[in-house]
Order: C-alpha cells, then structure tokens, then sequence
C-alpha cells in the first residue's frame, strides 16, 4: 500500500489487486515501526494517523537486547508499537484518499512479458479491462 501511495502522490494511476476478500486481516505479521518508517510517513503527512493509535517506545531490540534509541539524531527516536490490522486500516483510508482503487477478492497468477498488457488469471475469474491515458490495464473483479 506505501507503494500504491508513493505512485499516486507522484500522479500515477495505480490499483492494488488483494487476494483477501476485504481488509480484515486475521492475526498478524507486524507489529510496529522503527525510526526511519515514521520519519517516511511524516514526510508523507500522515504519520499522527498511525502515532494515534500505536504505543510509542524509546528503546528497539537487537535480537535479545534492548537498545535506548531516545537519543538518536532524528525527529522521530522512538519505535511505534502498532499491530498489522491497524496499519492496513490506516493505510487503506490513506490510498483511498489518493484515488486509488483496491479490488479484494481478486487474484494475479502471472505477470505480462515486454510490451504486452494482460494479466495471467485464473480461468475462473471474469477480467474487466480499464482504459487510463495510454496504458491497458487488466483489472480482476
């Protein structure tokens, strides 16, 4: 989704195909930001969306030891205790914001060569074809 979000900001027409059928996400992968990812976000405007609803800490871990990160040169030095669910939420109301289009329930089993501008779907699944400016681009209902 940051990727959908930085071709967007950079005016182009992006979608983002997920395999899920919505965004609930049952467990989860992630469970924070370091540093580095918070300044992106600020840089990109919507890092309070995220410091909101996470649980700032001063210190990371480096495989079992805790490391103070309070006084690092940045204007961020804190980690961000934020679980996956949370982040997708937050980042899907983001892209949303940028126009871009998220079709759940969709599948991609290939990629299209050079010069070509279809992709490979299950034969089960009915494709619709969107026009933008000059680039085809085969979405997946």
């Amino acid at each position: 989704m940051m990727l959908a979000a930085e071709l967007a900001l950079a005016k182009v027409d992006v979608a983002v195909v997920e395999r899920r059928p919505d965004h609930v996400l049952v467990g989860s992968r992630a469970g924070g930001f370091h540093s580095r990812t918070i300044e992106v976000l600020d840089q990109r405007g919507v890092a309070d969306r995220f410091l909101a609803e996470g649980q700032v800490a001063q210190t990371a871990m480096f495989p079992l030891t805790v490391l103070d990160v309070s006084d690092f040169p940045a204007r961020h030095p804190y980690g961000l205790g934020i679980l996956q669910n949370q982040i997708e939420r937050i980042m899907a109301a983001w892209i949303a914001e940028l126009r871009v289009r998220i079709y759940y329930g969709c599948e991609v089993t290939g990629c299209p060569t050079r010069g070509s501008t279809e992709l490979e779907t299950p034969a089960t699944r009915p494709t619709t074809a969107v026009r933008r400016g000059t680039a085809d681009t085969t979405v997946l209902r």
